[in-house]
């Protein structure tokens, strides 16, 4: 049965009186004069919030005031000079232009493309001009390299539902996709969200109603969707995700989209994806999403609008639009150094929601977790918050929270960056949300690793048998701390350094030797950490940069400087094996009771930890969530290093203040401070595989996990633990098995026709301890594929059951 046509835009535009809204376009004059006031405007056609400053409005309303303020030629140009300048740092620029199989495969040629961006006259304003630089950024599918302009992003936008995966069981098969939640009055998110939840709730519910026939958006929970804006729901959210700079795998890019959870300031909860909530607003962004939603009660069908709400916490900046430019489009202050091996991504390590909306609950910033809160005058205070028992509090019924016996609520040990958690009675899980503790001093940083060491030392103590580590949502943090943590749980064997390199240009090579000749060491640009292949220490530049490599990637031959690795591998062991500072474990677990989780979303130093574990000691990977019901990349934005363009300006203006060097280029060669105030993330080291020597970059090597969790809710995180816990029954493949035993049979062909012809999860892969299942299969699969002809019947052999059992078997004995 189908639903309503379609509501118009009109009617989707209405305000709470029913009179259309006006949304004129602005107007300005040649020297940038604002004749019709598009920030003011939002005040005449917004949704208060109760008594607060809170506005909601349409995206239209919002696009027309960020629109307000012109932009000439020449404004372009330099920004874009400019941005040039720093990511000539970036080592995969010519790489990006032309990769091939077996790379991720990606054509973008980032300065052809910006370089357009300056000479596009239709480019006519600011907000525009941001716009195509964020995108053309975002399509290097890289989160270390961002490019946001900061003007524009005071607004956020939200549309009525929370969309999640459904997964199918059969392996293969591609999800569907159902609104798991609303952001209305009724939904557990604005309990989480932080939001001033009854009065923003009851404004939200009266916005949506207009494009949701009438209805409150929590009617349509559990709903099917089964078009959007025309497409199959899948085919839209990959479309729509093409560049989304959080990977180059589709698959995460596809997670990053819908709904998940994530370990936050202490408490597990659930996490909000890039479909349905934005903090940075487009030029083109829509007002609507058409879409078609089945009731699997019923059958019936509704076809609806689901309008994207826009919402500001500020009504005094809006009086006009001058007063929203002086506000928020001040020019960039310069940032202090922060002296760290990777720095945090936006939207990954950071806080999903702006500060200014996350009032009056908790939220992670620079210098550990503070709670915020608004005095009577209407301004924000904040204060610090005992992260240690944060852990304890927030009550279940708060949260979202899958039905499950096992209390998310109260787990082994917690602290703000992580949980490990006993799951029925074998399955020790260790929820690693970080690598970048809040208190980065010699005791914060014991503190976090004392807390990790305690946890898998109690898991091991309580009798789990098997490990699950859950990396979902891990932005990275320290490198050394990561490999740290590698050696703890593999204290016997020897860590194979990750080894980087630079791409060697005039100018980054000019801004080593300005720093290497200089009292300023506390720069990205110094040798202090860097060993070179060997191990041992740089003395000099010409230690980085002679002879240096040559190679041709993207059809383009560049130079890179030696292989370099950092020094901390060296410090690691008699540290983190340092009985006296950290709990230590007994007997621990080995890769064939260990295993990695992830949702692709696990970048920067989570992504070489996870290679690490992988390469080095064998630890199997499992993926869950994705579009294809296949095993993908768990890990991304793998390229190294990384820093933040204000960062870098900083070490460039050190350098030169304190150099004794005499350098033959002008200052105006090197990094510039921005003429339009933008937050940029640069990546300027590549970290290389240490996959089978194979030498290719990570961040484009393709490595996907060795099995996926087709039967895991994709927002349940112990619906994970538990598949991820199933899938360690299985050690080796079968076909390993039968290769290594069966010497009399065609065993190259039995490995080849046993690896395609059943799924993962079917497969023989221990020789210690087995399921009649498995073992079944194995007969079968002996018996198609062998050249030997045995003198017993089939009958001789194990058989199916006729009454349905589950059976395991042992048998090796040890002695």
């Amino acid at each position: 049965m189908r639903g309503t046509p379609f509501l118009t835009a009109a009617a989707v535009a209405l305000s709470l009186s029913g009179t259309a809204v006006a949304l004129p376009a602005p107007t300005t004059d040649t020297s940038g004069t604002v004749v019709t006031d598009a920030c003011a405007n939002i005040l005449k056609h917004s949704v208060p919030v109760g008594n607060t400053s809170y506005l909601v409005f349409t995206p239209e309303v919002a696009i027309a005031c960020l629109n307000s303020f012109n932009i000439t030629a020449e404004t372009r140009q330099k920004q874009v000079k400019n941005l040039k300048s720093y990511y000539e740092l970036y080592p995969f620029l010519d790489l990006a232009k032309d990769s091939k199989a077996p790379l991720f495969p990606l054509k973008v040629d980032i300065d052809a493309l910006l370089d357009s961006i300056a000479a596009d006259n239709t480019l006519t304003t600011e907000f525009a001009f941001q716009t195509a630089m964020y995108k053309a950024v975002n399509s290097l599918n890289d989160a270390h390299m961002s490019y946001v302009g900061t003007c524009f992003t005071k607004f956020t936008a939200m549309l009525p539902f929370v969309f999640a995966s459904q997964h199918d069981p059969t392996p293969g098969k591609p999800p569907k996709i159902i609104v798991k939640d609303t952001f209305t009055s009724g939904s557990a998110l604005f309990k989480t969200a932080g939001f001033p939840a009854a009065n923003l709730a009851k404004a939200l519910d009266k916005f949506w109603i207009h494009g949701l026939r009438g209805s409150s958006a929590a009617n349509f929970t559990g709903f099917v969707v089964q078009e959007i804006n025309g497409l199959d729901p899948v085919d839209f959210i990959v479309k729509n995700t093409l560049k989304d700079s959080i990977s180059k795998s589709p698959e995460t890019r596809f997670n990053n989209a819908l709904r998940s959870y994530r370990w936050t300031a202490g408490n597990p909860a659930g996490r909000d994806g890039s479909l349905y909530y934005k903090t940075v607003l487009t030029s083109d962004m829509p007002n609507v999403l058409r879409m078609t939603l089945l009731n699997p009660a019923t059958g019936n069908t509704s076809q609806i609008h689901a309008p994207w709400a826009v919402i500001t916490t500020s009504a005094s900046s809006l009086v006009s639009a001058d007063t929203y430019y002086a506000k928020y489009c001040a020019p960039p202050k310069t940032a202090s150094l922060v002296a760290r091996d990777d720095a945090p991504v936006p939207g990954i390590s950071d806080p999903e929601l702006p500060e200014a909306l996350l009032l009056p609950d908790e939220v992670t910033i620079t210098g550990g977790v503070r709670r915020f809160k608004r005095t009577g005058d209407g301004k924000v205070e904040s204060e610090p918050v005992d992260t240690d028992a944060l852990a304890l509090q927030a009550p279940l019924a708060d949260r979202e929270r899958a039905t499950t016996a096992v209390d998310l609520d109260k787990p082994v040990v917690a602290d703000a960056n992580g949980a490990f958690y006993l799951v029925d009675g074998t399955t020790g899980v260790w929820v690693l949300s970080t690598f970048s503790p809040a208190d980065t001093s010699d005791a914060g940083i014991d503190k976090w690793i004392g807390t990790i060491t305690t946890g898998l030392s109690t898991l091991e103590k309580a009798g789990a048998t098997k490990l699950i580590i859950d990396v979902t949502g891990n932005g990275g943090g320290y490198i050394c701390l990561g490999l740290a943590i590698a050696q703890y749980l593999f204290p016997n064997t020897t860590i194979t350094p990750v080894l980087y390199d630079v791409r060697r240009t005039t100018v980054l090579e000019e801004l080593f030797k300005i720093t290497y000749n200089s009292d300023f060491h506390d720069s990205y640009f110094a040798l202090d950490g860097m060993l070179t292949a060997n191990g041992t220490q740089m003395k000099t530049v010409e230690d980085l940069f002679e002879p240096g490599l040559s190679t041709v990637r993207g059809g383009v031959a560049g130079k890179y400087s030696n292989r370099i690795s950092l020094d901390c591998s060296s410090n690691i062991k008699p540290y983190i094996l340092n009985a006296t500072l950290f709990n230590q474990l007994s007997k621990g677990w080995d890769n064939n009771h260990l295993a990695i989780v992830s949702n692709g979303r696990c970048g920067s130093t989570c992504a070489i930890y996870t290679r690490t574990l992988r390469a080095n000691y064998g630890v199997k990977t499992f993926t869950y969530g994705g579009n294809t019901g296949k095993a993908f990349q768990p890990t991304s934005f793998e390229g190294g290093q990384s820093a933040n363009a204000l960062d870098v300006l900083d070490s460039v203006e050190g350098g030169f203040a304190a150099t004794r060097y005499n350098t033959s280029l002008p200052r105006d060669a090197f990094p510039q401070a921005f003429t339009l105030p933008s937050t940029v993330g640069i990546a300027f080291w590549e970290a290389y595989s240490q996959f089978e020597k194979t030498n290719l970059p990570l961040e484009f090597e393709p490595q996907p996990a060795e099995g996926h969790l087709s039967d895991a809710d994709a927002t349940d995180p112990v619906s994970v633990w538990r598949a991820g816990a199933a899938k360690l029954r299985w050690r080796a493949s079968a076909g390993t098995y039968y290769a290594r035993y069966s010497t009399s049979s065609n065993s190259t062909a039995g490995v080849s026709r046993w690896d395609e012809g059943l799924p993962p999860q079917t497969l023989l892969e221990g020789v210690t301890e087995v399921t009649a299942e498995s073992v079944l299969k194995y007969v079968e699969f002996c018996f198609a594929a062998t050249n030997y002809t045995s003198p017993l019947p089939r009958e001789a052999f194990p058989s199916a059951f006729v009454l349905p059992v589950e059976l395991g078997i042992a048998h090796w004995e040890a002695y």
